[in-house]
């Protein structure tokens, strides 16, 4: 039985009320940390001061095993933070848009439809198929048919870092046609960690300026508002 020391007055007996209360809250944090520590599988040291009854013994191997857990769980959050920062900073950051002029580092660039020119760059190395397709208005014209296949998807590009400029031609109709014509480029992306990501950009040709414009969304949503509006895309 605990001495709670109402028989006592004055400073002696606060004291030992401040004592008794201490020793409490040590036993109660004790069974506390006991109780996920032995969930935990952390309690050998416990176990073996539970069985001495050695009542220091045994708080300071509950303390010790809890400080072991907080570290290790520190550890663990570290080094997924980390992970996660890595990953993070490896995503290659791709850029490309079209252009009919453009003054760049090797030159000036200045083409008529039907030619077109394109740029990608990106700041880490890639691989990369590109399939760029045709529309004029509502009516789909295929994709780009190159001999090489660099436009259509099948040639697999090998991309260092920095900036690529090139050009391929469209169907002469879309020169002389007075709808509005718009190319979308599917970038298919694959980064030295073998990650995957697909790039879709939609531009739309502004005839007055001979000058491309970008969408903020895709063709194929273009169309479906149009269809559901009622009107010429």
């Amino acid at each position: 039985m605990y001495y709670t020391g109402r028989h006592r007055s004055g400073a002696v007996g606060l004291k030992l009320r401040k004592a008794i209360e201490r020793l409490s809250i040590a036993i109660n944090q004790r069974n506390r940390r006991r109780k996920e520590l032995v969930r935990t599988g952390w309690d050998f040291e416990i176990k073996r001061a539970d069985q001495d009854q050695d009542f220091e013994k045994l708080n300071a191997a509950c303390i010790d095993a809890y400080e072991k857990i907080r570290a290790f769980n520190s550890e663990v959050s570290f080094r997924k933070s980390a992970a996660a920062t890595v990953t993070h900073q490896n995503a290659p950051n791709v850029h490309i848009s079209i252009f009919q002029e453009l003054k760049t580092p090797v030159g000036f660039y200045n083409f008529q439809l039907p030619k077109v020119g394109f740029e990608i760059s990106n700041d880490s190395p890639i691989k990369a198929r590109v399939k760029m397709s045709i529309y004029l208005s509502d009516k789909e014209l295929g994709v780009v048919d190159d001999k090489h296949g660099y436009y259509s998807g099948e040639m697999l590009w090998e991309r260092g870092i920095g900036t690529f400029w090139g050009n391929f031609s469209i169907p002469v109709e879309c020169k002389d046609s007075r709808d509005t014509l718009r190319l979308e480029a599917e970038v298919m992306i694959t980064d030295s960690l073998n990650r995957t990501q697909t790039l879709v950009r939609c531009f739309t040709y502004d005839r007055n300026n001979n000058s491309w414009f970008p969408e903020p969304t895709s063709w194929e949503n273009l169309r479906n508002r149009a269809r559901k509006k009622g009107h010429k895309l």
